[in-house]
């Protein structure tokens, strides 16, 4: 996953400037929005299934 974040990170900011830089800003606020939602959202769901799985592991080793 963090693999993935570093990879695409960068050609989203190149996207994101040449967007600023053609005056749209709004648009580009908007992509790089939607990029850390859907990031946050990774890690949430990922976070989730670790949490879900060593809770399972304590209650059956508990």
């Amino acid at each position: 996953m963090e693999a993935k974040f570093a990879t695409s990170a960068y050609p989203l900011a190149v996207e994101a400037r040449q967007m600023f830089d053609a005056g749209d800003r709004s648009g580009a606020e908007q992509r790089l929005s939607t990029y850390m939602a859907d990031n946050v959202d990774m890690m949430m769901s990922a976070a989730e299934d670790l949490i879900a799985r060593f809770s399972t592991a304590s209650v059956a080793a508990g």
